[in-house]
């Protein structure tokens, strides 16, 4: 394993995290981990120690990776038993392991995989980032799943609808998880959520990644270049430049704490007395937003709702102004409205236009 040692307590964790998930399979596990467990401690006023990472630390490590990769702990790949493949992203990179479920129901892990996210990657929001775990696990261990049904778990919950659904994929999704969505067609699998507490096995790969992926970016950088051509097509055909979206975006304060929260991750719940940091937005503004959070997608420094712009409130006058020119009724202005831009009031602000 090529995994680089822990930096700071968070990384530290996620790699004790994921030691612990195999521990039963390794011995004397506990003496072994006691200098890296001493960097967890407290002093008198319950402050943690002074992270240094000291020779013994890394003796420990090194051992405990060793042994991560060796027999111990890996298992030969048997055609024969069920795949699991789990993927977990960070802020720093993406990390899938694959394993079989044995008869006695305990998970054997086969390989371990891991990269550190390019400056664009890191750049996507949360679900992007998770779904990107996803197709570079897929992509990793191909040879192992094609053509074979597999188990794939995350524990960031909307995937497993958007990836599970029977239906297909909603086609406001954001463009880069619909092209993830007909790459993973071509595989069997069913998909399942599994609680980040829970989550040990993956986490710590996507912390301490190894490092760039050269076979996989050149793949990913066709697909963001054509989800590129796909949104300047959409800008070209909005009444407004994307130069002037991006400008009204920036001073809009409702669209900055969306865009915030999209690329942060969004709560599970918006209570009355919800904020974002630093910004003062009422959360009845962001409610509209927050039940279309996972079609989201963010392009040119615009919020969009699959191919349609969302247009911010300095911009909506002009651009309907641009919609009733030719006087069209009021059923054929919204067609054209919903067709390439949204905001939450756009069907009330169409009716009052058309009716003054």
């Amino acid at each position: 394993m090529t995994m680089p040692p822990p930096k700071n307590l968070s990384m530290l964790r996620s790699f004790l995290g994921m030691v612990n998930h195999y521990g039963k399979f390794l011995p004397s596990l506990s003496d072994r981990l006691a200098p890296l467990h001493k960097l967890l401690k407290k002093d008198a006023n319950d402050k943690h120690v002074k992270f240094e990472w000291s020779a013994k630390c890394q003796k420990a490590f090194e051992r405990i990776k060793a042994d991560l990769a060796s027999p111990l702990m890996l298992t030969h790949y048997k055609p024969e038993l069920p795949i699991i493949v789990t993927a977990d992203a960070s802020n720093e990179g993406i990390g899938p392991v694959i394993a079989h479920r044995m008869p006695d129901g305990r998970e054997l892990p086969i390989a371990y995989a891991s990269k550190t996210l390019t400056d664009t990657e890191s750049r996507y929001p949360q679900i992007e980032k998770e779904a990107l775990a996803l197709m570079f696990g897929i992509k990793k261990f191909h040879q192992y799943l094609w053509g074979r049904h597999f188990l794939l778990q995350t524990d960031h919950q909307p995937l497993v609808k958007i990836f599970g659904s029977k239906k297909g994929l909603p086609t406001t999704a954001a463009n880069r998880l619909q092209n993830y969505a007909i790459t993973l067609m071509a595989y069997s699998f069913d998909i399942e959520y599994v609680n980040t507490l829970k989550f040990g096995k993956a986490d710590g790969l996507s912390r301490l990644p190894s490092g760039e992926d050269v076979e996989f970016q050149p793949m990913m950088k066709k697909i963001d270049c054509a989800i590129v051509d796909i949104y300047t097509e959409t800008f070209s055909n909005l009444p407004v430049s994307a130069a002037n979206v991006r400008a009204a975006t920036e001073t809009d304060q409702t669209f900055q704490a969306v865009m915030a929260l999209h690329r942060k991750g969004w709560p599970d719940h918006l209570s009355k007395g919800f904020k974002p940091v630093g910004l003062n937005v009422h959360v009845d503004d962001l409610m509209p937003f927050f039940q279309i959070r996972h079609q989201l997608a963010i392009a040119n420094d615009c919020l969009l709702w699959g191919l349609r712009v969302l247009i911010p409130k300095s911009l909506q006058p002009r651009v309907l102004s641009q919609l009733h020119k030719t006087h069209p009724g009021q059923s054929t202005m919204k067609r054209l409205a919903h067709k390439h831009f949204w905001w939450p009031s756009l069907d009330k602000d169409v009716a009052q236009l058309v009716t003054a």
